[in-house]
Parts: C-alpha cells; structure tokens; sequence
C-alpha cells in the first residue's frame, strides 16, 4: 500500500489524505487483519 510519495520539488514525504482499507494476510484469500485507515 501506497499512504506516502516522495515530492522531489517540494524535498519532503507526502501523504495525501482519503479513506484507506488496510489488509493483512498470507494471500488475498487468507485474510487475517483488517482495519480503516483515514489520514486527514
């Protein structure tokens, strides 16, 4: 998962805001963990 990119004009690490579904497993098909995630 992409959250953060490296803006080369602007020198720093960003992080565009949204609503994001993390997933956690062994395969797309085993999963074992997840949660929501909303930067701001």
């Amino acid at each position: 998962m992409l959250v953060s990119y490296n803006d080369v004009n602007k020198k720093a690490w960003i992080a565009d805001p949204g609503k994001f579904e993390v997933l956690v497993g062994s395969s797309s098909k085993d999963i074992r963990l997840k949660w929501n995630l909303d930067l701001k």
